[in-house]
């Protein structure tokens, strides 16, 4: 048949958006040939390039690649289903159209079998394989945005400082985890695949956890501070994580983003360490006393448990600076923070503090004041046996008495203090 004899159909459009489409044909009959090259090129603008034998089809597929293949299924060389066979080990990703005049020895149902994406019946209209083709065309473009779309998400997932997680909305399951989570925990990808996510989570957390993913599922996104996992070798990793929700397809997917703030954390905590320590003695400094007595004194109405302080003043201090130097004084200094710290007991919750000068307190929780008396005791003997330039310990004694304030409990132990001093010195008195 000859091309020029065929014309488009009254009220056609040539459409030239496919123009990037390549069409590989394979018919013996130059009129079928010429009725397909009429409809892809000049109906859609897309490129065809045909062969009127198997063998040549196969041998360009070993050169170039094709988009849509549309062929019959009798001619010379390799023909039928051996063709459809050869092609699809060849261009597994090429769409291919079957065109037959045999439909009985070639049926719809077992060409489709065979690797084709679709079937049409010689003779046929320009228009009919037109639509075959557009719909083959968009299906492309579709898949090749959705490839386009998956490589993106993948090069960001992998390439994401933060560490990254996809979860699974049915028991939040590990899906996927990047490159950054490894370093961040230590456990391989492929080792943490259809793993629960709480598994990483200090077992402490997990309900929380658990709370904020449903709230996140409900609302679509959510973040979550001071999260504590797990990692690889059993070492807590604190965390901050946010989460985003999304559908795809019938599945609902969760992007979890995790950002280490071990180091940070570590480094608040010093700070607000430092903020509350005395640095030449290293016990607690005056703020620090003043929030430990609030919280001692609270716990002690809610509780109804006994509360002990001791203010301490060190005798004769003033005369170790002017004659000795205030290096000296330093040193008797970090001698009785040192003496302090040796004699309570931290695991009861007893703490040390200076407030300034040669003045310090000792917090006793849970202590009556029989057992801080007799701490006090230890202290003052400890002291007189280190190097101290002739100095010695002072201390008051005042146990809580509800419901007063720390200023009052305060003011009693001062006044206790004052009678140590004005006894002797190196004495201990009891409010």
């Amino acid at each position: 048949m000859d091309r020029a004899n065929h014309s488009l159909p009254p009220g056609s459009t040539v459409d030239r958006c496919y123009g990037k489409f390549r069409v590989l044909v394979a018919d013996d009959q130059q009129g079928i040939v010429d009725l397909v090259e009429l409809t892809v090129e000049r109906m859609l603008g897309a490129r065809v390039v045909s062969y009127p034998d198997g063998d040549r089809v196969l041998a360009a597929l070993e050169q170039e690649a094709f988009d849509v293949f549309v062929t019959d299924m009798i001619m010379p060389g390799t023909q039928g289903f051996e063709l459809l066979r050869h092609v699809r080990e060849r261009a597994p990703e090429m769409d291919i159209i079957v065109m037959t005049g045999y439909p009985d020895s070639f049926p719809y149902v077992e060409v489709i079998q065979a690797g084709a994406d679709d079937f049409i019946v010689k003779p046929f209209p320009t228009s009919a394989l037109a639509a075959k083709l557009i719909r083959l065309f968009k299906e492309r473009e579709l898949r090749h945005r959705q490839r386009v779309a998956e490589t993106k998400y993948k090069s960001l997932f992998e390439l994401a400082v933060d560490g990254m997680l996809c979860l699974a909305k049915s028991e939040y399951l590990i899906t996927d985890a990047n490159r950054a989570f490894h370093e961040i925990t230590g456990f391989a990808v492929d080792r943490l695949r259809g793993r629960a996510v709480m598994d990483l989570v200090e077992a402490s957390e997990r309900e929380r956890f658990r709370q904020w993913l449903a709230f996140c599922d409900t609302t679509g996104r959510g973040m979550i501070a001071d999260v504590t996992l797990v990692g690889a070798n059993g070492k807590p990793i604190a965390a901050d994580i946010s989460a985003t929700v999304t559908d795809a397809g019938d599945a609902r997917i969760i992007f979890v983003a995790i950002k280490d703030v071990t180091e940070k954390r570590e480094r608040d905590r010093l700070l607000a360490q430092a903020a509350e320590r005395d640095e030449l003695t290293g016990l607690g400094n005056r703020r620090a006393f003043n929030i430990r007595m609030g919280s001692a004194i609270a716990k002690a109405r809610e509780q109804g448990s006994p509360v002990a302080l001791m203010l301490i003043d060190l005798d004769n201090f003033k005369r170790v600076n002017d004659t000795l130097g205030h290096p000296a004084g330093d040193a008797v200094l970090h001698v009785a923070g040192d003496t302090i710290r040796g004699s309570v007991r931290t695991s009861m919750g007893d703490e040390g503090f200076r407030f300034g000068g040669d003045e310090f307190a000792v917090l006793l929780p849970g202590a009556d004041r029989a057992r801080c008396a007799r701490v006090a005791e230890r202290l003052r003997t400890e002291f007189g046996s280190r190097e101290r330039h002739g100095t010695s310990m002072s201390i008051g004694v005042a146990e809580y008495v509800a419901p007063e304030s720390v200023e009052e409990l305060t003011g009693r132990a001062d006044q206790a203090l004052y009678k140590a001093k004005t006894a002797g010195k190196d004495n201990i008195a009891l409010a």
